[in-house]
């Protein structure tokens, strides 16, 4: 039986083509049975899913040797790549230093797919525990955040109830006068002539469950189509390119990558390139996902290579650190002086006899007695200042007992990033206060003014007004325990 026409391969398997590409790369557009050839092939090699187009064409991913070379690739590279962040899971506070960085470039990646300016210090204050904020336009941001780190978003029985926990807290509220959109003002018909109307969402969204519980799609694409579904449908007023992309990468979790899925860079995909978006409205016209889904995993390529090379160099810089501190911790052995021959002495020819000097006689006088001065009369002792009216705190738990500051897990940029952030949040507070707060928040610890003072190298009246100043604005508590006063961070959100 002879095989496929070259033209047909070269047009799926090395350069998926649309039907317009296909036309121009002929140079004809006389060439309509030709382009047959290639649906037909694609077809016979398809792999249809339960999903469904708004104009009900089934969604399908051609899977034909070379198409399926592709996504192979993407897969290793995306295994790949999780081994290289396996290397960090034993390194402690190293992991975490790397976490938040990855987590900072998704959350500013999610920023702009959402519109919302924010900036750094401010982003990376979410992740350090330094965010004090309650700006409305900030709730989808801190929700994002929030599932990343698993905080929301467990509960994923059905699409329904994981979209709910998630948007009732992009809300910031549990009571949502509505839930799915009730009109079709929010959204655009864009080229593919055509949109899901408001009173088809409840039905397209079971078709998407039915689809992320039962399709035999494999992992990756099933969850980049889900991705592309939700984004497709719009089945939210906003945010729902984030509900996307958090539903693939809850949906990638349960696979091979674990938690490392919600560090991946779905956010730059949805924002939607030319070519990305070329492909979004293909897939939408043909119920071709193929288009979507190669797409993707070109786009996917360089952010990848990028991803790999911050761990290659994160996981550098801490063997040099580690190899520096080796260096200075062995102990240098001092080579012992070869013994040195001393040439003798030799002795005088002659010897010249010197007469005695009589010694001068020395007198003693009486030394001369200071008159004493009358004793001063003794000072006024200053009256006892009142203590000041804080809560007392009768005893430290044994484990929390030690006062000073502990060993800062934050990287001398990211307490750089807080105390501005805090500075720009509190401008009743100066640049030492926010820095000594920025590396002395740890929830649960005591400070004292002495740990300020020797810290910021300042004198005691200092350290304890700034200290008092850092508990007026509402980042400390003040305790007293008999007459000593200590300081304990304030959770963020906690009352005062």
């Amino acid at each position: 039986m002879p095989g496929p026409n070259p033209l047909v391969v070269k047009y799926t398997d090395e350069n998926y083509v649309t039907k317009q590409g296909f036309f121009s790369a002929l140079g004809s557009s006389l060439v309509e049975r030709l382009w047959e050839n290639v649906l037909s092939y694609r077809a016979a090699n398809s792999i249809r899913t339960r999903l469904r187009t708004v104009s009900q064409l089934p969604i399908a991913l051609t899977d034909t040797e070379g198409v399926r070379a592709k996504l192979a690739l993407f897969r290793k590279r995306l295994l790949d790549l999780k081994g290289e962040y396996d290397r960090f899971e034993t390194l402690g506070e190293e992991k975490d230093k790397l976490d938040r960085n990855l987590l900072f470039q998704a959350l500013h990646g999610i920023c702009d797919v959402e519109g919302v300016k924010l900036s750094e210090p401010t982003l990376r204050a979410m992740l350090t525990g330094m965010y004090r904020d309650t700006a409305t336009d900030h709730y989808p941001i801190v929700a994002y955040r929030d599932f990343l780190r698993g905080d929301i978003g467990n509960d994923f029985a059905t699409c329904g109830s994981f979209f709910y926990q998630l948007y009732t807290s992009i809300s910031g509220t549990d009571e949502l006068v509505s839930f799915y959109r009730v009109t079709d003002a929010t959204v655009g018909q864009g080229r593919a002539g055509e949109y899901a109307k408001y009173n088809d969402i409840e039905s397209l969204v079971a078709n998407l469950e039915d689809f992320v519980a039962h399709d035999p799609l494999p992992d990756i694409p099933k969850a980049m189509l889900a991705m592309y579904f939700v984004d497709y449908i719009q089945p939210f007023v906003g945010h729902n390119a984030m509900l996307g992309i958090a539903l693939a990468k809850k949906m990638l979790s349960r696979t091979e990558l674990g938690s490392f899925a919600s560090l991946l860079p779905l956010e730059r995909i949805m924002l939607k390139t030319p070519k990305v978006r070329d492909a979004f409205l293909e897939t939408a016209k043909t119920g071709d996902f193929t288009y979507a889904m190669l797409a993707i995993a070109e786009e996917m390529g360089p952010l990848l290579e990028s991803m790999g090379n911050d761990l290659t160099k994160a996981l550098t810089d801490i063997m040099r650190r580690e190899f520096r501190s080796e260096m200075h911790e062995t102990p240098v052995e001092t080579p012992k002086p070869e013994p040195v021959e001393v040439a003798p002495i030799a002795k005088p020819a002659e010897t010249v006899e010197v007469a005695p000097v009589e010694p001068t006689p020395i007198v003693a006088v009486e030394p001369t007695r200071p008159t004493p001065e009358p004793p001063a009369a003794p000072s006024p002792k200053p009256a006892p200042k009142p203590i000041e009216e804080v809560p007392v705190l009768e005893t430290i738990p044994a484990s929390e007992r030690t006062v000073f500051a502990p060993r800062v897990s934050l990287s001398d940029k990211e307490v750089k990033m807080a105390a501005r952030y805090i500075v720009e949040t509190h401008p009743d507070l100066n640049r030492q206060q926010a820095l000594f707060f920025a590396s002395h928040s740890t929830i649960g610890r005591y400070y004292t003014i002495q740990d300020y003072k020797k810290t910021m190298k300042v004198a005691y009246e200092t350290a304890r007004t700034s200290m008092d100043r850092l508990a007026t604005s509402g980042l400390y508590k003040k305790l007293r325990i008999k007459n000593k006063y200590v300081y304990t961070p304030r959770a963020a959100g906690e009352k005062e």
